[in-house]
């Protein structure tokens, strides 16, 4: 006999209570650069520096909340857009809010910003960009970034201040395999099981499904730890069940 649904109960929760009605106030957010733009609004490197309350400035440490890293990247969605998307974008946060994998890229908060216009999120910083950039760059790649996304890792390097203003160029004979115009044999590998891992986490312990997974949304930071992004289309295991019959 088929296994019979509520649809209604299967879903992703999703709640208006997931985006903050204001912009936060223990923090100030710098924008240093525009990252990208796409269909769904634009993406900034931004510096965050901690608002110290004047409990905290007399040492009452009980008041002091978790520190976000200096450099993070934030997703501006303009109120058009989000209105017309309001039910993906509030699944994406939703996912993000649940998870927390070293192969899933990681959301700090999310609000309303009226002086924008716009829903943004606080988002983790890929140094490297995605996967689709990255492949795409052409002979040079200028980065601002240490170099030590020459040799994969299994975690990621937080950078330091005085790191965020160095560039240089990437040497491709390290990073390409010169037969295939791919990247090496290492490097691909280290990013492909960074990828398994996200989906094994996501599949067997949240029981949630991607449905979207491709180059652009594959993030990468230095070390070459990949990290799966943009939940929009995610959906349960028993919602997909639903969906094929």
């Amino acid at each position: 006999s088929k296994v019979k649904f509520d649809l209604d109960t299967i879903k992703i929760p999703i709640s208006a209570a997931d985006v903050e009605s204001n912009p936060p106030t223990d923090i100030t957010i710098h924008v240093k650069r525009l990252l990208g733009q796409g269909a769904n609004g634009f993406c900034h490197e931004v510096c965050v520096n901690p608002v110290l309350s004047a409990d905290i400035k007399r040492g009452n440490s009980a008041t002091r909340k978790p520190v976000l890293p200096r450099q993070c990247t934030l997703k501006v969605i303009p109120s058009n857009v989000y209105r017309r998307k309001r039910e993906a974008i509030h699944r994406e946060i939703s996912v993000q809010k649940r998870v927390a994998h070293p192969n899933l890229l990681k959301l700090y908060m999310a609000y309303h910003d009226s002086r924008l216009q716009a829903v943004c999120l606080l988002l983790e910083f890929c140094a490297l960009g995605s996967l689709l950039d990255f492949v795409g760059a052409g002979n040079d790649m200028t980065l601002s970034q240490s170099n030590s996304y020459l040799e994969p890792s299994n975690c990621s390097t937080p950078l330091e201040p005085k790191q965020t203003n160095l560039s240089f160029t990437i040497d491709r004979s390290r990073l390409y395999n010169p037969d295939t115009g791919g990247l090496t044999d290492e490097i691909a590998r280290h990013i492909f099981r960074g990828i398994m891992r996200a989906l094994d986490h996501l599949h067997d312990r949240l029981l949630i499904v991607h449905r979207d997974i491709k180059p652009s949304n594959i993030m990468l930071t230095d070390g070459w730890q990949a990290k799966l992004s943009d939940f929009g289309l995610a959906c349960t295991v028993d919602q997909c069940t639903y969906d094929k019959r």
